[in-house]
């Protein structure tokens, strides 16, 4: 589901209705240190469920003192943060 490295954590599913709040819980489980990126390896196979997830990353990570951004993020996931109108929430980098 998710691999976990100093500095790093790998979504290495789709985070959708069905497993994300499993996903969400692994994720802030692993965040530490003082920056993390998240990457996203699966390319497809996200619903809108993935934005509420990756806000809930930025609100444990920064009560916990993290600077958190996201690396590789899909299209699909970027159009959605745009739909939403919360892009500009969402610290991702190139």
């Amino acid at each position: 589901m998710i691999k976990a490295e100093p500095g790093r954590i790998t979504i290495e599913v789709g985070v959708r209705l069905d497993n994300a709040q499993a996903v969400t819980n692994a994720v802030k489980s692993s965040l530490q240190g003082r920056e993390v990126g998240i990457v996203f390896v699966q390319k497809e196979r996200y619903d809108s469920s993935v934005l509420a997830a990756m806000l809930a990353w930025l609100r444990h990570a920064q009560h916990e003192n993290i600077a958190l951004f996201f690396l590789e993020v899909p299209e699909e996931v970027l159009d959605l943060a745009k739909l939403y109108g919360i892009q500009e929430l969402l610290p991702v980098r190139a």
